[in-house]
């Protein structure tokens, strides 16, 4: 009787080890298993987020900007120094800095040698510096000169453009905020011709139109 009750127990044993046995091992394929996933998971995350490296335009903070920056910030200033690309304006290329803490905008055209020529509230047309461009006026408050680019960060440009609006220096209009403006002057630069554009995205349609083949824009941060 006794050596039935020891082969009972014995088996009971053997049975509950060979059960813990199991669901160890099963444990640990689980465990493994979500491991393996969490990894490849990040992964995919990451690779999502980097892209494949070909274009600059899709740098880790460019394609994260979508994940992390609302919609309204996209185009601040501060943003834009972080998560852009920056570039460097050729001979024609159009420009742009902030005014009012973003509120309106003001532009010009790039001519080479890092002189712009813009239109400035006084009516003078004139070239400027980089530095006089971005804070020569109270009112201008941004951090960062834009330069009009296509989608993939290339800077837009005509040389045409920009001996236009050297022809233009030294000249006086009767300066307009409403109808003869800085946007009216570098419309004009680019049409090479009197242009009726005065609203800022009058003048990115134009830019779009006349440079870009009609394809949206994207504005980048000057790389100084």
């Amino acid at each position: 009787m006794f050596n039935e009750i020891f082969e009972f127990i014995g088996g009971v044993i053997d049975d509950t080890t060979q059960l813990f046995a199991e669901v160890g091992t099963a444990s640990v394929e689980l465990v493994e298993g979500l491991a393996s996933d969490t990894a490849d998971g990040i992964a995919d995350t990451f690779d999502t987020i980097v892209g494949d490296g070909k274009h600059s335009d899709k740098n880790i903070l460019e394609r994260a900007e979508y994940l992390l920056v609302p919609e309204c910030l996209k185009e601040n200033s501060l943003i834009c120094h972080a998560i852009h690309d920056h570039v460097t304006p050729k001979k024609g290329s159009i420009l742009r800095c902030e005014l009012a803490c973003g509120l309106a905008d003001h532009t010009g055209v790039y001519i080479g040698y890092d002189q712009i020529v813009e239109l400035n509230g006084s009516g003078k047309i004139k070239t400027v510096s980089y530095g006089q461009f971005l804070s020569s006026s109270s009112i201008k408050t941004g951090i960062s000169i834009y330069v009009a680019c296509d989608k993939d960060a290339i800077p837009l440009s005509d040389s045409s453009i920009a001996n236009y609006a050297k022809s233009k220096v030294g000249q006086k209009v009767n300066y307009d905020s409403a109808s003869n403006n800085c946007h009216g002057f570098t419309s004009e630069c680019i049409m090479q011709s009197n242009a009726s554009s005065v609203l800022f995205h009058e003048l990115e349609s134009v830019i779009s139109k006349e440079m870009n083949y009609n394809d949206d824009i994207k504005w980048r941060v000057w790389d100084k």
